[in-house]
């Protein structure tokens, strides 16, 4: 969670010993030659400076061995890191449920999530996208995200600013193998389905604020990369899901904090602006939750109204009680996009208090 109540990280630093020789033979004869080792030690390949590590956001690469799999009726196709529902409806309608800042496999969490999901029940979802800080093990990650793939809807997961790379990584590993209808999109970018187009950017752009020390930062580098995904998606809506936000302005903006500032990344705001981003979900900021903006931040669009421009912020289906920055307190939130014909709504579930 990205807020200037919290400490940032120290940064880790190394220091790399390297071994020195030193020797000048008294005479001109030549010196014996140093034994040769008996198998060169291999080079380890590293990420290239300036961009994600690799379980974190893979490079867009759409092309490999087609892999093929099934959520209930539907079929899709894996190639690289795209993923295309091979299978059609007669409408141009989809409906997203959206999860987000889980961060534990508490009681009272699994009770949200079972909640919520009946909302998207309600509201005829037909995918479900899990937008970060799904728990702070490999176990929680596992548990949290059992009851949401029974569902045997489409699951869209990325990881957030909270979990560790690996514990995310293996669990999506374990969870996909049983349930193949959960896909990680820290490996697929792009996920084309029948009426719309997602485009993960998986982690978060401040290293200050991601809590794991080996927890996933995304970098300008892997921003200007993410133009050729969007661009992949060809003419479907693209939604873009990050789960941290975008730099906006003004009170109402999906990035404002209890402490009055908009704590976005300017870099993702330039990527929406340069490549026609319409629409788009974004959970970090809880207290910003639950509400639909405008691309600037400074316009609220109002739930159930189609809006040819909309990013969400779903907030947190995390229970433990949080001020709200209307004033109010929430313990649990969740939301379900609509996109139609191009056009995007949303609706907001309100956990209930708890009785006092």
């Amino acid at each position: 969670m990205h807020r200037s109540r919290l400490r940032p990280l120290p940064l880790a630093s190394a220091l790399v010993a390297l071994p020195l020789a030193f020797g000048c033979p008294a005479k001109k004869e030549k010196a014996p030659e140093a034994p040769k080792a008996a198998t060169a030690p291999k080079e380890v390949a590293k990420t290239p400076a300036g961009s994600a590590d690799p379980l974190c956001m893979a490079a867009w690469n759409p092309a490999g061995e087609p892999k093929t799999f099934q959520a209930g009726e539907r079929a899709f196709q894996q190639t690289g890191t795209q993923v295309v529902e091979t299978s059609h409806d007669e409408d141009a309608k989809a409906v997203l449920g959206v999860l987000a800042n889980i961060k534990e496999d508490t009681e009272d969490n699994l009770a949200n999530i079972a909640a919520a999901l009946a909302f998207f029940k309600d509201k005829g979802a037909d995918a479900i996208v899990v937008v970060g800080d799904l728990g702070e093990s490999q176990s929680q990650i596992e548990n949290v995200l059992k009851p949401v793939a029974a569902t045997g809807l489409p699951v869209f997961t990325i990881i957030g600013n909270r979990e560790k790379k690996s514990d995310y990584s293996n669990a999506l590993k374990a969870i996909s193998a049983a349930s193949p209808n959960v896909v990680d999109m820290n490996q697929a970018r792009l996920v084309k389905l029948d009426d719309v187009a997602l485009v993960s950017i998986p982690g978060y752009y401040d290293k200050a604020y991601i809590h794991a020390e080996d927890g996933c930062q995304y970098f300008p580098a892997d921003l200007s990369g993410t133009k050729a995904v969007i661009k992949a998606a060809g003419t479907s809506p693209v939604v873009l899901v990050s789960h941290g936000p975008p730099r906006q302005e003004g009170s109402e903006a999906l990035d404002r904090t209890l402490e009055q500032a908009n704590v976005g990344d300017a870099n993702l705001s330039r990527l929406i602006e340069e490549s026609g981003v319409k629409l788009g979900i974004f959970s970090n900021i809880q207290e910003a939750g639950g509400k639909g903006t405008d691309r600037t931040g400074q316009s609220l669009v109002k739930p159930g109204t189609p809006s040819d421009v909309l990013f969400l912020n779903p907030g947190a289906i995390d229970a433990v009680s949080w001020e709200m920055n209307d004033g109010s307190r929430s313990t649990g939130m969740a939301a379900v996009m609509t996109v139609d014909g191009g056009k995007a709504s949303f609706d907001v579930f309100r956990v209930p208090a708890p009785a006092e």
